[in-house]
This record gives C-alpha cells, structure tokens and sequence, in this order.
C-alpha cells in the first residue's frame, strides 16, 4: 500500500530494472558519481512543491545511526568489519540494528547542487545503487515538515504518489483518494481505493465473487483454483525474488561441522518440496532468488543442491555421526509453508539418518529464536525479496546476518564486496556465481523455492490491469494501480 502513498526516485520497470520516477534523468559522469536530476512540479500531498533539499534529507536519514535504518547496508558498497577496530555483530545482537550504529562507514555523501538537482557521491563503485533507490524504505518525504515538527511520519503518510490517506480504521480498512496534484498527467485513473483488510483468505474468495472486493492477493495458491471457472475474475500468478530458507545455525555444536550441514543439503528434494508444501506453485531456488532468470546458476549446477542420500550419509559419519543424528526445526503457523515444509523435510532427511523434532512457535518467539538471538538448530523463515540479487545476499556478511548462523568467513565477505563493486556486467555475473557457490557450500543459509504472487480481480469492474513479469518486494506489482480503471 505505501507504494501508491510514497515514491522514490528510481522506479523498476517489468524486469526489475531503474526507470526515472521522481528523478526524470541521471548522469554518472563517473563511477563513483551519480547526478540526479528531479521533476519540476511534484507536490506533496500537503501542496508544497519536492525540491532537491527534501531527496537530501529522505536519503540521508537512512544513513543516520539515530535512525537506526536497516536500509542503509543496502546504499553502498560492502565492507567486512575490522574487528580489531569495530563491533560486530554478535549472536545476542539484533540483525535490525543499522551496520552504521555498529561502526560501519558506508563511504556516501549526498547533496543538492541545485534546486532540482542532487549529487550523490560513493567512496567505491557501486553496481545496484539505482536498484537500491528504488525500495519504498527510500521514499521521498517534505524536510521542512518532518524537521519543523508539523509531520510526524510514524503516524501519518506524506508522500508524492498517486493516492493520499483519506481514512484509516486500524485492523478495518484503509480510503485513499486520488491525489489531484499527482504529477504523471492523467492518473491516477481510479477516484477511490479501499484496502480492506480481510485476513481470512476463504473470506476473501467470497468478497471477490460477490463484488465486494474488485482485487487481492493470496498467500494459498488454492484458492485462485476456487475461482477458475468464474468467468467475472481473472487469476494470475507471477514471479517473485522472494523465498524460503532453512536457516543451519552454524552456532550450534550439532552443526558446527561443516560436513553436517552439506549432508542436509544433499538429503533434500526441493523439488518435492516446491510441490508438496508449495502446491508446486514455486520455483526451487539457489542463494540467488530464481526471479533473477539470467542471474541465478541452474540448481542442477550448485554444489550440494542434487539429492543424494548416500553421500549425506557418508558426510554424516565422516564428521562423527555414522548412526545418524537429532535435529530440531523451527517453524510458525504465522507463515504456513514453513510448518508444511518442515514436515515434507522430516520424511526425506529421514533417508539419510537425519531425524527432526519440529518445533512450532508463535511469530514473534520464532522471530527471537532464529533471528534475534540465534538459539535454534534449524529453522525455515520467508525473507522478501528484492531488485537485485546483492540485496539479498549482503545479509549474509560477517557484520549483518552472518553471525548468527555462524557464516562469518572472510572468503565470503570478500565475494559479497566483489559483488557490490564491479559494474562490468558480465565480471559481476561470474562474481555472483562465485558467491552462490560458496553460500552453497558452506551450508548455513540454504534456500528452498521462490513462491509466486498469487492475484485475483474482478474483470468485469476494473479495467487495464496489467503485472510485471517478476515482482521485487512489491514494487511492480502496485505501481500499477494508478493505471488502473473502473470497467465501462
């Protein structure tokens, strides 16, 4: 929703790359210098003009330690930590603290060389810089109200885009109302959009084929075959860069064998995974999500990602287990594929003496558990997913994520620095291939499938509907509905 409320300067286009949004042009005289040069005319919703002074300040406090901003890793190049010199993330720290609070010199400076014009300037090259810019965590907001006081942004919405917050009734609904003053001519189209919020998604089946509702989505590819044969509603699926993930905590003695982790790697079948707990509505994925077509390295060529019960079972005994070995894994019916997914991968690992206790917990003790303090053997989480395949993978450096799967290596930082900095696109594509392999090989962060955008509207009441052919965390998919209009 904040996608038609917020905008930022770089918008994606069908296949995830930069597009000018609020910037209308840039120039990179360099590689370490980016001239953006903005839209005259874009109002904020509260009837003052955007100017360079208020991109300043939006990007800025990103980079600001009191902010706090998980966004900021993403706005520069990686660098491993020194740790004779800074704090690293440790196992009791939260991975929401900003790597700038924890020392890290992201190496960016920002500044308006005009009233519409803003230079932003890098310490290193940086490839997925204008992918970066284009999250809604990088959204343009007014400086002077949000400084002055007059705008508090935790509890109301002044954006640029193409509808306003009318009317907001918590667990309810959400009315926005076209923005009049929206800056691309013409749109948006609709007067109106209510979000209702409807968390029952056979509620939302009924909603759709009574009329109520012209437009959802759903979390259970299920329900779009509910709707198939009514001739009102179209159904789509698209592509995502999101995914499942085992987490293999490395922290724990269990699996501190690298060997181990490889063994459950080998001992799944991803495909039947995809197809048992994913409906076989997903794509099985490597390190790099499998929206990335071009990007990804083909799963039958990543290390350790053929299923192969003898070998798991040759590792296992290798590194000390040769009767076998007891795991838990952590899952929440908040997100249920993971609980489905852990009881497909109880029966396979099963084969190769690799016996698991599933462990269910609610969403915010399973959020601590893995994620926070990093106390679970296994576990498999949902992480979003993005415009470029470095977005993701950053997490996994030794001063983010890293540490609390035990993944603190420095060959892999290295990778992950290589893949931020090179701008040659063919070298990049080989780096990033390098990186999957290693994230890979050592075994601790091990994706399962890419699950597709499951969508239903109503043909017969809204008109010009069209999706990107991947979604990026959200951005292509409701960037469409300023286009979008009632039927005739």
């Amino acid at each position: 929703m904040q996608a038609v409320i917020y905008e930022s300067l770089v918008f994606l286009d069908d296949t995830l790359a930069p597009v000018p949004g609020l910037a209308e042009s840039w120039d990179t005289p360099d590689d370490l210098t980016y001239v953006f040069t903005l839209r005259q005319g874009v109002m904020f919703h509260n009837g003052r003009e955007m100017n360079a002074d208020d991109v300043v300040f939006s990007l800025t406090r990103l980079l600001d330690p009191v902010e706090q901003s998980w966004w900021a890793v993403k706005l520069a190049p990686y660098d491993a930590p020194d740790t004779s010199a800074t704090p690293v993330a440790t196992p009791e720290a939260s991975p929401e603290a900003s790597p700038v609070a924890a020392g890290l010199d992201l190496g960016i400076t920002i500044e308006a060389t005009g009233p519409y014009e803003v230079r932003i300037t890098l310490n290193e090259p940086y490839a997925p810089l204008l992918q970066a810019l284009s999250a809604t965590t990088t959204s343009i907001v007014p400086a002077q109200e949000v400084q002055g006081g007059e705008i508090d942004l935790t509890t109301t919405m002044v954006g640029t885009g193409p509808f306003v917050v009318a009317e907001h009734i918590e667990d309810q609904r959400w009315v926005l109302r076209k923005f009049d003053s929206y800056w691309q001519e013409g749109k948006p189209l609709l007067d109106e959009i209510i979000w209702q919020i409807i968390p029952d998604e056979s509620s939302r089946v009924a909603a759709l084929r009574t009329g109520e509702i012209q437009l959802t989505m759903f979390d259970n590819p299920k329900m779009l075959d509910l709707l198939a044969n009514d001739a009102n509603v179209t159904t789509q699926e698209q592509l995502t860069t999101n995914y499942y993930i085992l987490f293999v905590n490395a922290t724990q003695p269990e699996l501190a064998d690298q060997r181990v982790r490889q063994a459950i790697s080998l001992a799944m079948d991803r495909e039947q995974v995809a197809q048992l707990a994913l409906f076989s509505r997903a794509s099985v994925s490597g390190p790099i999500p499998a929206g990335f077509i071009d990007t990804a390295t083909p799963i039958p060529e990543l290390a350790f990602y053929t299923r192969d019960i003898e070998r798991a079972r040759s590792l296992l005994a290798e590194a000390g287990h040769p009767d076998g070995i007891d795991l838990t894994i952590l899952v929440t019916p908040a997100i249920p594929a993971t609980v489905t997914s852990a009881e497909v991968l109880k029966v396979q690992l099963a084969e190769a003496g690799i016996n698991l206790e599933i462990v269910q917990r609610d969403i915010v003790t399973f959020i601590n558990e893995y994620a926070v303090e990093g106390t679970s053997q296994l576990a498999i989480s949902w992480w979003a997913g993005y415009s470029d395949p470095y977005l993701v993978l950053v997490e996994l450096g030794s001063n983010i994520f890293g540490p609390l799967l035990g993944m603190s290596d420095p060959a892999l930082d290295a990778l992950i620095g290589q893949a931020a900095r090179e701008t040659d696109p063919a070298i990049r594509q080989t780096v990033l291939r390098e990186l999957e392999t290693a994230v890979a090989t050592l075994g601790n962060y091990q994706p399962l499938a890419s699950r597709n955008n499951f969508v239903a509207y109503r043909n017969d009441q809204v008109q010009n509907v069209a999706f990107s052919q991947v979604d990026g965390f959200g951005l292509p998919l409701w960037h469409r509905l300023e286009a979008m209009s009632l039927a005739q």
